[in-house]
């Protein structure tokens, strides 16, 4: 379609002009990239130009050293809605050629942005803010449905041992802590 079109020239422009270091204050990315945002978390968006999108993001900050301040800018005032939509897009059905580039993006977030980053906005840390959207349940599923255990899926079982790993084992734990009734008096097992 037209948009997945223009997405991707937008991608190519995107990436030759955040390489630009010279000329970063004054380049396309700051016009771009908002835009870009706009389009993932709005929800009438079909699922081949969200896949565009974060191609185009993906593309634009993998390997680029002003990946923090573009990473700053994507998460931006819509932190909720771009765990969202990154978070969804890993579980995804329509193609799997999606999850890498969200994956991606979000393994950079969470291992480059501090915890106080989003706070400002939301409240919240951003790893509480992808675990609330999901996040959690959406590596399992990436985990669970790699046949052929790529790098995607190692990816997917790193952020969980990184980030998610403690509160498994913290879950764990109150399973085994709960009380049993036995007659008129309560026993921890």
């Amino acid at each position: 379609t037209i948009a997945c079109s223009a997405t991707s020239l937008a991608s190519i422009c995107l990436t030759n002009a955040s390489h630009d270091f010279e000329n970063y204050q004054s380049s396309a990315v700051w016009s771009l990239l908002p835009a870009l945002v706009q389009g993932l978390i709005a929800p009438l968006s079909f699922f081949e130009f969200h896949r565009e999108i974060v191609w185009a993001i993906w593309n634009m900050i993998q390997r680029n050293r002003l990946q923090h301040r573009l990473l700053v800018e994507l998460i931006g005032t819509s932190a909720e809605e771009v765990a969202t939509s990154l978070t969804g897009m890993l579980t995804a059905l329509q193609s799997s050629d999606a999850v890498e580039p969200s994956l991606g993006i979000v393994d950079m977030l969470l291992r480059t942005l501090d915890d106080n980053h989003t706070r400002a906005t939301t409240g919240k840390s951003l790893k509480i803010l992808f675990e609330e959207v999901g996040l959690v349940d959406a590596l399992w599923y990436v985990c669970d449905n790699d046949v052929d255990e790529s790098d995607v899926a190692e990816k997917a079982a790193e952020l969980i041992d990184d980030f998610y790993e403690e509160q498994e084992e913290d879950e764990e734990g109150v399973d085994e802590m709960m009380p049993s009734v036995n007659g008129q008096q309560f026993q921890f097992q």
